[in-house]
Formats: structure tokens, C-alpha cells, sequence
């Protein structure tokens, strides 16, 4: 945890010296998913709020979510996308104000499921409005044959 709330920070730091950093703040978080490929997932995570890059109103907040799914098991790296302006938003204010979160997942496949056996990579973006359920697409390719590759689609709750 500690890991990660230091890398976050440093990409903080990296996108400009006019940012308007400060010590991140690391929040958990939980989804429950419905998706193709791996059944039901449950999603437990962590966001971390790193500040406000010097030409947005935005606030930057990393993701780190954890897959324990019907099919498979991951994790998923990102970036939040929130439609909140303010400098240091907690999840409520995501939630409740919607997001996007664009992220790169890892899945390895292990159980009886229409998907090989094997590791899927990719990209997945997902959408949670106000008071809507969360919908998600992603690109999962098998990193050991390219010509192994899913849609994903996903329909949920939670972040």
C-alpha cells in the first residue's frame, strides 16, 4: 500500500511543477461486476487522491483494484476521471458525482468458462454515473497467443 501511494505520488510530481500536490490520500473501495469471460467479480480496491495538475480543475486520483471473479482472478492499474472540480474529493463525491476510470487489467483464467486457461491483458474503461450501475469494456488479449482475444462487457455496482 505504502508502494503504491509513493508511485502515485511520483507521477503526481511528474506532470508538472505548477501542481497543486499534497500527501495522497488512499481510500478503499469495493465493486461487484457482472462481465463475459469470468462471470461474477468482486473488486476490491484502493483509489489514492494525488492533487490537482496545474492546468485542470481535476483532481488526479489513481486506481489499484484486486479481481476475485467465477472464472478468474486479476488487477487492474488506472487513473480516475472524476466529474467533481474538487481539489481533494473523497469517494462519495465520485460516487455520487460520477467517473471514469481508465485502467490496464491482468487475468489469469482458471475455472470452467468459455476463455482459455491462460493470462489475458488489456486496457478496460468503465463508467459509473450517480445512482446508475457501473458499465465497463475491455480489450483482453491471451499474452501468449495475440489471436486469443475477448470483448469484455461488464454491467455492476460500486466503483
Amino acid at each position: 500500500m505504502e508502494r503504491f501511494v509513493a508511485a502515485v505520488s511520483l507521477v503526481a510530481l511528474m506532470i508538472g511543477d505548477e501542481a497543486q500536490v499534497h500527501a495522497a490520500e488512499a481510500y478503499p473501495v469495493l465493486g461487484v461486476e457482472i462481465r463475459n469471460g469470468d462471470i461474477l467479480a468482486f473488486e476490491p480496491g484502493v483509489i489514492a487522491v494525488l492533487g490537482t495538475p496545474a492546468k485542470s480543475s481535476r483532481p488526479l486520483i489513481a486506481s489499484l483494484r484486486g479481481e476475485l471473479a467465477g472464472g478468474g482472478a486479476g488487477v487492474g492499474v488506472g487513473l480516475v476521471i472524476a466529474a467533481t472540480d474538487k481539489p481533494d474529493p473523497d469517494p462519495r463525491d465520485l460516487l455520487f458525482g460520477g467517473l471514469a476510470l481508465v485502467e490496464m487489467r491482468v487475468e489469469r483464467m482458471y475455472a470452467s468458462t468459455s476463455w482459455n486457461h491462460t493470462i489475458y491483458a488489456g486496457p478496460q474503461l468503465t463508467f459509473c454515473a450517480p445512482v446508475v450501475p457501473k458499465v465497463s469494456l475491455g480489450w483482453m488479449v491471451d499474452l501468449r497467443d495475440a489471436a486469443d482475444n475477448h470483448v469484455q462487457v461488464g454491467l455492476g455496482f460500486g466503483f
